[in-house]
């Protein structure tokens, strides 16, 4: 958590801002501190921002008033963020983290990056240097969209996972999966309810997100290729 003014120090609009915050670099969250208040405020910084909950795009240097029901705290996406997900668990080692959603917001920049870090999520031997880091990065070119994950790095063994890729753009011509230099085309599904044996994408119209899934081993490198 940080301070808006840590990020954006050139921004005189966020110096006396003390009912916002930054988590990480890429979420803006906006808590209500008013009761009963229905809508507040928000100021977004220099960029292009989406609500996290509609995906609704906004410009970055201004002020708007937000909807704010009980149960949606207001919170913005910066473009260029990969977000990792997982299924909801009680305790760390209740069931195998075998599923992980990457959300992801491709941004004007040409490549954004992410690593992701494992470990066993119990003992302390990440002190050991037993962890793994999988680099994922997103090249935005006007040709093509490609979302790469490479081969963890690390002495940790995680097994092999599912990822879903829910990716923020505009409908494609084709998606296809590249593994180990082996290429295949990618069918379009009938829902957003994809798995990893699949091999299906998926484009919601209404929201413009594109939904595709895969399975990949540790040591496997894949690129998710997407042609618009």
């Amino acid at each position: 958590m940080r301070a808006l003014v840590l990020e954006y120090q050139h921004d005189q609009n966020v110096y006396n801002i003390t009912d916002q915050y930054l988590f990480g670099k890429y979420l803006l969250i906006c808590p209500v501190t008013t009761k009963g208040a229905q809508t507040r405020t928000v100021y977004l910084p220099k960029g292009t921002w989406y609500d996290y909950w509609t995906g609704k795009r906004y410009d970055g240097n201004n002020d708007y008033n937000i909807v704010t029901p009980l149960d949606m705290l207001p919170i913005f996406v910066k473009e260029g963020a990969i977000i990792p997900m997982q299924p909801e668990v009680f305790y760390t080692d209740k069931k195998p983290w075998n599923e992980i959603t990457l959300d992801i917001f491709p941004g004007a920049k040409p490549s954004e990056e992410f690593d992701l870090y494992e470990d066993d999520g119990v003992s302390l031997d990440y002190q050991k240097d037993n962890y793994a880091i999988t680099k994922i990065r997103c090249d935005n070119k006007q040709t093509m969209l490609t979302i790469s994950l490479e081969a963890s790095q690390g002495k940790y063994n995680g097994g092999d996972k599912v990822y879903i890729l829910k990716i923020h753009t505009r409908k494609p011509s084709s998606v296809s999966l590249l593994t180990n230099k082996k290429r295949q085309e990618l069918i379009l599904g009938a829902s957003p309810s994809l798995k990893g044996d699949k091999n299906e994408w998926y484009f919601d119209a209404e929201t413009s997100v594109l939904w595709t899934s895969f399975k990949k081993k540790p040591a496997s490198t894949v690129n998710v290729q997407i042609t618009p």
